[in-house]
């Protein structure tokens, strides 16, 4: 009688623990389910509303946009989280991480508010200047920068990237190419050797590339901007004709340029698709000054 009285006692303690860990121990929270978005498309800076159920205000989520750009949570309740849209953010896909598990939420379109501002090089006086320009007035606003140097500068360019402006120059006395960059925002600058290049020009994800006139063939590079360094030969340029008029289309991922046959004295619209290399030439009537509009 006393071993069944103590086999009880025992089989109680056993079925009070196991109560006791199932009412006190820590059950894994589960993802949160039914996610919404509030709206397909936003601006950067604007608040998202990433609705859905069993979110827990007392734990860490973690909203990640395209390129691995995180935003900042704003407000989380138990049927919703909000988000603020991140400098940087681009169209994609919205990822949400808790409990070191990551799913794909939605997918958003990210509305850019380009704000357009004009600058100009002022090489009348000494020193050079970088001037910001009134579009309404034709004024200048302020100068950006003062150019610490006499030398002619060229192939100007904009990373939005890192808020400079990219040009070029060869010193007057050592005769060395160099590729110059000033922030508008500080008006740092800073000098860079290079090779001898011509037509650079930035795409819209900002890379640089640049046309190698005096190799055989003719060819066309990307440049790493920190180092001045070729990157990789994007295209060979099958003939000997001298290009001009340098754009980039980003719907085609294209540099858009133009040339005269030297031989027939037909002019030509010139593609270089910077993915794969290939060159295309269409016969054209006789232009200057070709502009992309690449909003």
């Amino acid at each position: 009688m006393r071993k069944i009285s103590t086999l009880f006692i025992l089989l109680n303690i056993v079925v009070s623990c196991s109560e006791d860990d199932s009412i006190n121990g820590q059950q894994p929270a589960e993802f949160p389910t039914n996610i919404t978005l509030s709206s397909q498309t936003a601006e950067i800076g604007e608040i998202l509303t990433i609705n859905g159920n069993e979110f827990l205000t007392n734990e860490t989520y973690i909203i990640t946009f395209t390129n691995n750009i995180i935003g900042t949570i704003t407000e989380i309740s138990s049927d919703f989280i909000k988000v603020e849209i991140p400098n940087g953010a681009i169209s994609g896909n919205i990822e949400l991480t808790f409990n070191n598990e990551t799913s794909i939420i939605g997918n958003i379109e990210i509305i850019s508010i380009i704000e357009s501002r004009l600058f100009a090089h002022n090489s009348e006086v000494t020193p050079q200047k970088i001037v910001e320009i009134d579009m309404n007035t034709g004024n200048e606003i302020n100068v950006i920068a003062n150019i610490n140097h006499t030398n002619n500068l060229s192939y100007f360019n904009f990373n939005s990237s890192t808020n400079e402006i990219i040009c070029a120059y060869t010193d007057n006395i050592s005769n060395i190419p160099h590729l110059y960059k000033i922030n508008i925002a500080n008006g740092q600058t800073t000098s860079i050797q290079s090779n001898r290049y011509e037509n650079w020009i930035i795409s819209d994800d900002n890379r640089l590339f640049a046309h190698n006139s005096e190799v055989t063939p003719q060819k066309i590079v990307e440049i790493d901007m920190n180092t001045g360094n070729e990157i990789n030969v994007i295209a060979n340029i099958n003939h000997t004709n001298n290009l001009s008029y340098f754009n980039f289309n980003s719907s085609t991922n294209e540099i858009i340029c133009a040339y005269t046959d030297n031989i027939s004295s037909i002019p030509y619209l010139y593609k270089i698709n910077i993915a794969n290399g290939q060159t295309t030439s269409i016969q054209s009537n006789r232009y200057e000054n070709w502009i992309i509009n690449r909003n």
